[in-house]
């Protein structure tokens, strides 16, 4: 160091974790009743717009900008929240950020996709529509809203109701003398969207930007869960813990979840990697059960599965290995990566030679997304007694879309029964229509088994969403407490049929 020595700047990165006793204790800011109250539950009556997107879209920085006058206020805030929650008082929440309250309700009115009517007048003047002050908006039942408003002031917070849910599909802002706004939820989420959707088309498949941004039109039932079977009663079984390889190579990343579902159907898990077979450190006489795990070995160098497969083909000793666990009384199954490296390991595998091969999604990008797939009557123990279900499923994966060399191939994995899931739409019918069918597959094929059931490939991850607690999305009169999706049903017929 000396004189002409010029310091870099210090960052200073503050992280923090912080305990949940009940992640089942939650509300998300999708609105869920028509004819509920909205408050709005802030810090400060102060209606401070600067920095605001408001000014800025007026090319202005403004004056004061918002502020926590009493950080102790703050604490007493969340403190407030975290107690109604627990009460079960709240039904849905969102934060006051950017845009202000008109945007933070008509997010909540579009995620909820009910209608909203919201109030301007003395009480609350149109600034109040468009500062960015610390505080949320809560939707509660009628007969709770004079009781949080009166609990809240008590507090020392501003509470203040500010309008209502709806039956119509519309927006509206009314004043002393009349309507001041009023629009479609539907025009105002396609203005909410339109900046997406624009990027979108320009970086991606314009098809699929096109197909995604339409949906905003159609008012289906979404995703919605239905199942044929109870997840809480397992089939019955017998003996000791059969033992399953979770099978992964470089670049894998999912074997941890995966060993996780297979212990929670009964099983004992095994680490087994590649380089283990390579160098015959161990074996799959010793395994009843093969599962091919997520990920994206060898980074997708030579499309995706295909560096894994082939360090297989080539092979000779792998490849006999391999040839001899498919041909015993062994169950298979491969997901995402797993599922494109068995694909290619097809001529191996007993009744699967009509399995087609998974390229490149045609969004032309990474999809990681929930959708929902419907469960088909095939033969295999793997989806034993879950025939017609419909289940919410992550997928995560660039190269997902089946092709068949031979358009008439696609007629033959129907015909023999060998599409074991297909991606569905909110009326429950198979879609190649994006983002509800994430790839572009073949009127929607998802997964497949072979001939004789004893290999399942799929590229959606059920092992991401075993538990309950784990899906992003869950029916939300029903099953709230469930320990496990309906996901878990195929570990525990793997462990029913090999035990």
């Amino acid at each position: 160091w000396d004189e002409n020595t010029v310091a870099s700047p210090l960052t200073l990165i503050v992280s923090a974790f912080a305990h949940v006793p009940d992640v089942l204790k939650f509300v998300t800011p999708a609105l869920q009743e028509i004819g509920s109250p909205l408050i709005l539950l802030s810090l400060s009556e102060k209606q401070r717009l600067g920095a605001s997107s408001l000014a800025q879209t007026f090319a202005q920085l403004g004056d004061e900008v918002p502020d926590v006058e009493d950080p102790k206020q703050m604490k007493v805030h969340f403190e407030f929240i975290q107690s109604k929650l627990q009460s079960g008082v709240i039904k849905s929440l969102h934060d006051r950020s950017d845009g202000g309250l008109f945007t933070t309700v008509l997010e909540q009115a579009i995620a909820g996709r009910i209608g909203v009517a919201m109030r301007c007048d003395d009480a609350l003047p149109l600034p109040f529509f468009f500062n960015e002050e610390i505080g949320v908006v809560v939707e509660v039942s009628v007969s709770q809203r004079e009781a949080f408003i009166s609990d809240a002031v008590a507090a020392g917070m501003f509470a203040l109701t500010i309008g209502e849910t709806t039956e119509n599909d519309r927006f509206t802002i009314d004043g002393p003398d009349g309507r001041i706004f009023q629009d479609s939820l539907i025009a105002l989420e396609q203005g909410w969207s339109r900046t997406s959707y624009e990027m979108q088309r320009r970086r991606d498949n314009p098809a699929s930007a096109k197909s995604e941004y339409a949906l905003i039109e159609e008012r289906d039932q979404g995703l919605n869960e239905r199942l044929t079977f109870d997840p809480d009663h397992p089939p019955a079984s017998v003996g000791k813990a059969p033992t399953v390889a979770i099978f992964r190579d470089q670049g894998i990343n999912g074997q941890l979840e995966m060993a996780a579902a297979f212990r929670a159907a009964g099983f004992e898990a095994v680490d087994l990697h590649m380089t283990d077979l390579i160098e015959k450190r161990d074996t799959l006489n010793r395994y009843q059960v093969l599962v091919a795990c997520g990920g994206f070995s060898y980074g997708d160098v030579l499309g995706g599965g295909g560096g894994w497969a082939k360090s297989i083909l080539y092979n000779e000793y792998l490849r006999d290995e391999f040839s001899r666990f498919f041909e015993r009384d062994s169950l298979t199954l491969g997901i995402c990566n797993g599922c494109q490296m068995l694909a290619q390991l097809k001529d191996l595998i007993p009744g699967a030679e009509a399995w087609g091969r998974w390229v490149p999604n045609e969004s032309g990008r990474f999809e990681g997304r929930i959708v929902q797939v419907q469960v088909n009557s095939v033969n295999t123990p793997w989806l034993e007694g879950m025939a017609n279900s419909q289940i919410p499923v992550p997928v995560a994966h660039g190269e997902g879309q089946i092709y068949c060399e031979d358009e008439n191939q696609y007629a033959k994995l129907h015909s023999d029964r060998l599409v074991a899931f297909q991606y569905v739409d909110g009326d429950s019918k198979p879609t190649e229509r994006y983002p509800l069918n994430p790839n572009g597959s073949h009127d929607g094929i998802a997964g497949l088994t072979s001939l004789d059931g004893k290999a399942l490939v799929a590229m959606p991850h059920p092992e991401r969403a075993l538990r309950s607690i784990q899906q992003t999305w869950r029916e939300p009169t029903s099953r709230q407490t469930t320990s496990y999706s309906g996901w878990i049903r195929l570990f525990q017929n793997a462990y029913a049929a090999v035990s």
